[in-house]
């Protein structure tokens, strides 16, 4: 896959003159070095979100579709749907 991406230019430097010296192209030498660094156990972890909130109890659906954003929408309609597709499941 062909992709572009800025590098600066002394780190673009360092990886050309480290090709070179190797007898490598520059796409073997950032491949070895991307394919390293996902090798590493925490760099494939996903991010996860430590939640700090305060439970304000059960929300009335209309009041919680009121304060809502379109996308958190979308997001709320889909969760439902999976909940009730997984509750229809296990029947």
């Amino acid at each position: 896959m062909r992709t572009t991406i800025d590098i600066p230019t002394p780190l673009f430097k360092r990886a050309k003159a480290a090709a070179a010296k190797e007898g490598a192209t520059l796409r073997a030498v950032l491949v070895r070095a991307l394919e390293a660094y996902l090798a590493k156990p925490g760099a494939a972890k996903p991010y996860t979100f430590d939640w700090q909130g305060e439970n304000l109890g059960p929300v009335p659906d209309d009041r919680l579709w009121a304060v809502l954003k379109d996308q958190d929408r979308q997001w709320y309609k889909d969760f439902l749907e999976e909940e009730r597709t997984r509750k229809e499941r296990k029947r």
